[in-house]
């Protein structure tokens, strides 16, 4: 049997402390300008340079036992919430994975979902899955709302998605005392406008991915964060009420829904900590909207004729292709009547003659298709228009 060498080896960095190492004895050394030793267990090593022990000690080491990989510290932000409503999982009318143009039933978290207010077929786009988001349309009574019992106060309610639209005047989330809309180009707490419920300067970004964290405090108040800013403390409906309590999350309205698609809804039932919530900010804003769409939409109506305008814009530089018109009414009254909100059969190009929808108030939605056959499937809107 061969002779088994014990060296000690001095650790780098670690001054004074050395370990003892046993390694194979040499067996043969090949020297060239490189040394090619090999060690009675057969293992082959060059050694550039001097040939001691100590170097060839590290030679076999390095060769035998190569250095440990650490990989880099990733944050997975979803392990900060209970529960996780992604809408990557959602699900139609048949209880099978969504696909782009289904109408979604529920979102499925866990052994939970967040279930549709309503099961009618929507009046225009509401709740059609495309591409991971759900199309949440300018449209009463419908939202996406989990169990009761599944939030208190001193506990969070976070969503993502994007807004590509900008509606005034209308709610992002209004259900079971949970309110969140815009009035005036601000966000508010209640359908009010006093100073007590509005977010001054707080609005939702346009055309991009945004992240929102709402933390209802213990004193009922509802505390607001847009993409990691903080926009202040302000009542809730429950506010200062007796015997009431947060028992439902979710999104929508049973009022009337801004225009917009959500992408997520997460809840926890404790407060994050600042650095919890700054890392989950971190990651949500690494989210890309690559789809190309149609900015500032709106309605020209002059010399009779009534024409939908917006500019065209793509993410990775692509020439537009083509474009679809989806055109809405609402009545004819002092003011739209969201209720009455329903699809203009027959109007599928950009410009039609004022005359045949006099008085009418009407909106346009447009989606658009890019030269390479890429499409978001949803639309950008815009607010009504008074035909006059």
């Amino acid at each position: 049997m061969k002779k088994i060498r014990t060296i000690a080896l001095l650790l780098i960095g670690l001054s004074l402390n050395t370990f003892a190492q046993t390694i194979p004895a040499v067996k043969s050394t090949v020297s060239t300008t490189t040394h090619i030793i090999t060690f009675v267990d057969g293992v082959v090593v060059p050694l550039v340079g001097s040939n001691t022990i100590k170097t060839r000690a590290a030679a076999y080491l390095k060769a035998v036992k190569p250095p440990v990989v650490i990989p880099p510290v990733t944050t997975d932000y979803k392990s900060f919430f209970d529960r996780v409503a992604l809408f990557t999982s959602a699900l139609n009318r048949d209880g099978k994975p969504a696909k782009n143009g289904d109408f979604v039933t529920s979102i499925s978290y866990g052994e939970n979902s967040l279930k549709v207010s309503s099961l009618d077929v929507p009046r225009t786009e509401t709740m059609k899955y495309t591409n991971g988001y759900v199309n949440i349309d300018n449209e009463n009574k419908f939202y996406l709302v989990s169990p009761e019992r599944q939030i208190n106060w001193g506990s969070e309610v976070w969503f993502t998605g994007i807004d590509l639209s900008a509606f005034p005047y209308e709610s992002y989330m209004n259900i079971y005392g949970m309110y969140l809309g815009e009035y005036g180009g601000n966000l508010r707490s209640t359908n009010g406008n006093t100073p007590d419920a509005m977010f001054i300067g707080a609005k939702l970004p346009t055309y991009k991915p945004f992240a929102v964290r709402m933390q209802y405090t213990t004193n009922k108040t509802l505390k607001l964060w847009i993409d990691g800013v903080y926009y202040g403390e302000k009542n809730t409906y429950l506010t200062g009420t007796t015997g009431k309590n947060l028992t439902r999350f979710g999104i929508g309205t049973d009022t009337n829904n801004a225009k917009w698609f959500c992408s997520s809804v997460l809840q926890v039932n404790h407060v994050l900590t600042d650095d919890q919530a700054n890392k989950a900010f971190a990651e949500l804003s690494k989210v890309q909207f690559n789809y190309p769409f149609i900015k500032n939409v709106g309605v020209s109506i002059m010399n009779g004729t009534v024409t939908a305008t917006g500019n065209y814009y793509s993410p990775t530089g692509a020439k537009e292709a083509s474009r679809i018109y989806r055109w809405y009414s609402a009545g004819n009254g002092s003011g739209p009547d969201v209720t009455a909100n329903k699809l203009m059969p027959g109007l599928t190009t950009g410009s039609f003659k004022a005359s045949d929808y006099k008085n009418m108030w009407v909106r346009v939605d447009i989606e658009c298709t890019d030269v390479n056959g890429v499409t978001f499937g949803g639309a950008s809107g815009c607010a009504y228009y008074r035909i006059q």
